[in-house]
């Protein structure tokens, strides 16, 4: 698994800056805007993870004609709208999954690369085109190494990351506001970590290498991070007021007259 993360990171090192700095940035901005206002993204986060999640049942589950790789997404877009609340808080249960699931495995991975990755980031920067070819090269290598990490996991883990994602519905059931604004605030964390990722690769694989060392430490920052986050939009995005409070302000104001 080491040697092929460390071909993956010496092909992107390759790649035209642009695109690398480009989305990197993007993703950064994109990441503050989550992490501190996801809670006024509620509907367009879960709409979005409704369609990812209809595109591939519907890829995985049909025979990938073009009428339900289309209609499906679109209808569960329009329900995860509906249903914003709970697709969020079902969103959050699967990324503490995950995390559960890939973050042991992703801990026992080496930092060191093999001496033949140096090499290959001093060649000659690719152009537009090389980079395209070289991008879908590496995602190929990147679903043999997901592969090899799922592979990895054991029953165990499964079990803890179905009772994590349980213990986070229960508290969705109770604090649809802090489940939300913690998994915004996850996704937006993710996002600036993404950012970041690709605008290190810039600068080469010997600084991304550095920062990984500090990885414990990353982690511990990345969940006082989160909280942070979630506490700065609970309070930048104060719930609606109902009509039954409403209702109620209305008969206080009576009775101080």
């Amino acid at each position: 698994m080491d040697e092929v993360t460390a071909e993956v990171l010496a092909g992107f090192r390759r790649m035209l800056p642009i695109l690398l700095l480009g989305p990197g940035i993007m993703l950064v901005i994109a990441g503050l805007i989550m992490w501190l206002g996801g809670l006024r993204w509620r509907k367009a986060v879960a709409a979005f993870a409704a369609a990812v999640a209809g595109l591939v049942g519907a890829y995985i589950l049909t025979d990938r004609q073009l009428l339900p790789l289309v209609l499906v997404p679109v209808v569960l877009a329009g329900l995860g709208l509906y249903f914003d609340k709970l697709v969020v808080i079902l969103l959050g249960a699967l990324i503490v999954a995950g995390v559960v699931l890939v973050g042991p495995v992703v801990s026992d991975v080496q930092s060191e690369t093999p001496d033949g990755e140096t090499e290959v980031a001093e060649q000659e920067s690719l152009n537009l085109l090389e980079s395209v070819d070289v991008i879908e090269e590496l995602v190929g290598k990147l679903k043999q190494t997901i592969k090899a990490m799922i592979a990895e996991i054991s029953p165990t883990q499964r079990i803890i990351a179905v009772i994590a994602a349980s213990v986070f519905i229960v508290i969705g059931i109770f604090s649809w506001r802090f489940a939300c604004a913690a998994t915004c605030a996850t996704i937006g964390i993710a996002e600036i970590a993404g950012g970041a990722t690709l605008i290190l690769l810039y600068k080469g694989t010997e600084t991304l290498r550095q920062v990984a060392e500090y990885h414990v430490f990353i982690v511990g920052a990345a969940a006082g991070l989160i909280l942070i986050g979630a506490a700065i939009q609970m309070r930048l995005c104060p719930a609606k007021p109902t009509k039954t409070d409403i209702a109620k302000e209305l008969l206080d104001e009576e009775k101080q007259k």
